[in-house]
């Protein structure tokens, strides 16, 4: 397990070397959109590192945000799908409330701070 979660880790600080590089902040939405698919903890341990140096506190912090959301509707996305009648109905209201604070908090940090 640890080798795997290395593997990943190691992984995910090329692609978000690389598109902070190629691509600005703007590449590291995508990395952390792409990244959240899989796992939260890889990106958000790159972000924090690249936060104390190369980049500014409000892209890792809306980096992480994007991870966030992004693994929150995978997992919805999961469960859902594969859930019976009952389990979607209440995972649509928890999941549903939790994307949209998400998604809230995104929006007011990038129109408003």
């Amino acid at each position: 397990m640890a080798v795997k979660f290395a593997l990943l880790y190691s992984s995910i600080l090329l692609l978000v070397k690389f598109t902070e590089v190629y691509y600005g902040s703007s590449g590291l939405y995508v990395a952390s959109l792409i990244s959240g698919m899989t796992d939260v903890d890889a990106i958000t341990l790159s972000m924090a590192k690249m936060s104390r140096g190369s980049i500014d506190n409000s892209v890792a912090i809306n980096s992480i945000l994007i991870a966030a959301l992004s693994n929150t509707a995978v997992k919805f996305s999961i469960a859902f799908f594969a859930g019976s009648k009952l389990l979607k109905k209440h995972i649509s209201i928890g999941f549903g409330v939790i994307f949209l604070v998400g998604l809230l908090v995104l929006a007011l940090r990038v129109f408003i701070f």
